[in-house]
């Protein structure tokens, strides 16, 4: 959430956002993660199910800490309009 933070304060964007979006993303990431790789285990060796829960994990992350930044933003943006 910290290199968040700072990157998004080096692009000008507000960190806050960016801070929300590592965390909630890092959440959602873990918990899809540890799902699939539980799925994944049932047809499969626990290599596979490791790494398939690794790369969907790290995936739901990404995509969920993005759509809650740009949520933020755009609320940003229309609070700041009024």
């Amino acid at each position: 959430m910290g290199g968040a933070a700072i990157g998004g304060a080096i692009k000008g964007e507000y960190p806050i956002n960016c801070m929300a979006g590592a965390g909630i993303g890092t959440i959602a990431g873990g918990i899809g993660g540890e799902i699939i790789k539980g799925t994944a285990s049932k047809f499969g060796k626990d290599t596979v199910s490791d790494v398939t829960g690794a790369i969907f994990g790290g995936y739901i992350n990404e995509q969920m800490g993005n759509i809650v930044k740009d949520t933020l933003d755009e609320k940003d943006k229309t609070n700041a309009k009024k």
